[in-house]
């Protein structure tokens, strides 16, 4: 999982939007900085076989927000799932450069 990745979003409470992720993996440990809708946060989480699990804890306006993310990782791609505290659900797609 190590490198840049630009993430595309699909979510009913925000439309499309667009986020980057750099990231550097240990082991099943990932450990990086989230750039997007949610302003620069670290971002953390695993990856176990090919199952990818990241979390962004960050504030909007004071309030924290969490957000988590749920995917398959197939070569340079992710796709998966995204839950946002207090924003709801969607999907998501991410390619490493």
């Amino acid at each position: 999982m190590s490198g840049t990745w630009k993430i595309t979003v699909e979510s009913a409470s925000a439309g499309t939007t667009k986020a980057s992720w750099v990231l550097e993996q240990s082991d099943e440990e990932i450990a990086g900085v989230y750039e997007g809708l949610f302003g620069t946060a670290p971002i953390a989480g695993t990856l176990k076989g090919d199952h990818v699990n990241l979390v962004v804890e960050t504030e909007v306006q004071g309030v924290p927000v969490q957000v988590v993310y749920a995917a398959t990782l197939m070569g340079n791609t992710v796709k998966g799932s995204i839950t946002v505290t207090g924003y709801g659900e969607g999907t998501f797609t991410g390619t490493r450069e």
